[in-house]
C-alpha cells in the first residue's frame, strides 16, 4: 500500500543532509529538485531523485556520484521494489548522512561534460 507520506533524506548543494517528510507524490518531488525528476537506483531498498535536465539548465554542483557530479538538489527515498517509494529506513538514513554528508567544494568546471555517442551513423 502506498505511503501518502514517506520520510526521504534532502541533499542541497553547500549544505548538510537533512530528513524531512514529504508528500508521496510527484508534484512534491518535483518541487525538490526543481523540475523533471530522474531516478537513479543506489541499492534495493533506496533511489536517488535528481533533475533530469540539470546540467542542461546550469543547476549548482552538489556532490560527486562515482565518476559524475550531481548537480542542484537531490533526495534520497526509500524502494520496496514496487513502483511506489517509501520511507527510508533508519539504516539507509544512517548510511546516506554518512555518503553524502561531507560538504563538497566543487565548482561549475567540476561538472564533466554531457556527451551523447550515436550510433549507426558514418
Amino acid at each position: 500500500m502506498k505511503e501518502e507520506k514517506i520520510k526521504v533524506l534532502v541533499v542541497e548543494p553547500q549544505k548538510k543532509p537533512r530528513v524531512e517528510v514529504i508528500e508521496n507524490t510527484l508534484d512534491a518531488k518535483r518541487e525538490i529538485v526543481q523540475g523533471e525528476i530522474e531516478l537513479v537506483e543506489l541499492s534495493d531498498t533506496a533511489d536517488l531523485i535528481c533533475n533530469e535536465e540539470g546540467k542542461y539548465i546550469g543547476l549548482e554542483a552538489n556532490r560527486r556520484f562515482g565518476n559524475d557530479v550531481l548537480v542542484g538538489t537531490f533526495l534520497i527515498v526509500g524502494s520496496d521494489g514496487s513502483e511506489d517509494f517509501c520511507s527510508l529506513s533508519e539504516e539507509d538514513i544512517a548510511l546516506y548522512m554518512e555518503r553524502f554528508g561531507q560538504i563538497e567544494d566543487l565548482k561549475q568546471e567540476d561538472i564533466p561534460e554531457i556527451c551523447y555517442k550515436i550510433y549507426g551513423f558514418e
